[in-house]
């Protein structure tokens, strides 16, 4: 008789994890739908710390003061989003002020699409009639045609900095404020044959090393194949680390119509296919250390190792936000193995949403945010009134 292990005894008070990240998401709603700083929410982050502090000194119990603090935390954690100070030499002053000539640094790996290179410029200087300016902020650039862009790349051009719009449909897509959370305050497109590739910008040694094996990743692929198997190096790429720019727009749209696009995207799937294969390996590999077997720490070990391995993939695959939630969830899970702690999934999954927003708040307005974490909440919950038996 097998089982799905039945929540603990006590409900959510033995799940701390599921009222810290209420309290969390309450706060950061609040923020976003009370834009600007009020020192209300500050007084009581304060108050509600000093409290806390008071209560523990005491050997009181307090369950209250903690969560008033972190939802005033997350209140405040959304103010430099929702009401940002750019100050004056922001880029977002001189949109939608005529052709300037601009010099920037390529953030991302350019995206060949539809005949059009895409990729997030940082912008360093803006000149004009022989007036030049430092500034700072990232723009969206469109290279229309295929160049020889790469990350790191110091490009110069001249073109309009024109402000991200709206559709303005009623409840639709608010693309303005999804770019806005991604730091992105506008966009610039040019001709190829007058992009100039002026330097070159020193990675940090972390993202070098990536971008290398990524780069290395690919030759092999390529080596590998013919030209009559383009599509699947494409889709290998996507699968194996997350590098979608050599898949057309038509292969795309079959993968799309099985509904398996989502495939193409590095996800839980792939983290978890990783993390398994990993975890079996080194759990054998441990079993034959005889030091390991009499102290009980083969599992513990595996764990931790395959906890690097996983956070390696994760930076391999580009850190999207879908690899980090996956990356984040299996984190938790391996963290408990390590530590010996029981596994609870719903608290596994309330801790990986804490990690995600606190690293970035603005994730919980994002629809694969939302429908990963609703999803996986779904199966827990309607597998939990469930017994299964052979």
């Amino acid at each position: 008789m097998a089982s799905i292990d039945p929540p603990p005894a006590g409900g959510i008070c033995c799940r701390p994890a599921i009222p810290v990240t209420l309290a969390l998401i309450a706060g950061i709603l609040l923020g976003e739908g009370l834009p600007g700083f009020s020192p209300f929410f500050l007084c009581m982050l304060v108050g509600a710390i000093a409290v806390s502090i008071v209560a523990l000194h005491r050997n009181r119990s307090d369950r209250w003061s903690p969560l008033i603090a972190i939802l005033a935390a997350g209140y405040l954690s959304m103010v430099p989003w929702i009401s940002p100070d750019y100050g004056p030499d922001h880029i977002v002053h001189y949109l939608d002020s005529g052709r300037w000539q601009i010099q920037g640094c390529v953030l991302e790996p350019p995206v060949l699409r539809l005949g059009r290179t895409r990729t997030v410029l940082d912008v360093e200087t803006i000149a004009r009639q022989g007036q030049s300016q430092p500034v700072h902020g990232k723009v969206r650039l469109t290279v229309m045609g295929e160049t020889e862009l790469a990350l790191g790349d110091q490009v110069a051009f001249d073109a309009k900095i024109r402000s991200l719009r709206n559709f303005n449909n009623p409840g639709g897509f608010d693309y303005r404020r999804y770019m806005a959370f991604k730091g992105i305050h506008g966009s610039a497109w040019v001709q190829a044959e007058k992009l100039r590739i002026v330097g070159t910008s020193p990675l940090p040694a972390a993202k070098r090393i990536v971008h290398s094996l990524r780069g290395r990743l690919s030759r092999l692929i390529d080596a590998a194949g013919g030209p009559d198997t383009k599509d699947a190096q494409g889709v290998l790429k996507a699968l194996v680390y997350g590098d979608r720019s050599s898949i057309d727009r038509e292969l795309r749209e079959r993968f799309n119509r099985a509904g398996v696009g989502h495939l193409l995207a590095i996800s839980g799937l792939h983290v978890g296919i990783v993390a398994t294969v990993a975890y079996r390996c080194l759990l054998w590999l441990f079993s034959l250390c005889t030091p390991l077997l009499w102290r009980g720490w083969t599992r513990q070990w595996a764990a931790a190792a395959t906890l690097f391995i996983v956070l390696a993939y994760g930076l391999l695959a580009g850190m999207s936000p879908s690899t980090q939630r996956a990356v984040i969830m299996v984190a938790v899970f391996l963290a408990a193995l390590i530590l010996g702690r029981t596994h609870d999934v719903l608290n596994t999954l309330s801790v990986a949403a804490l990690a995600i927003l606190v690293l970035s708040p603005t994730a919980l307005f994002s629809i694969s945010f939302q429908l990963s974490f609703c999803a996986v909440l779904a199966i827990v919950v309607g597998l939990e009134r469930f017994n299964f038996s052979e």
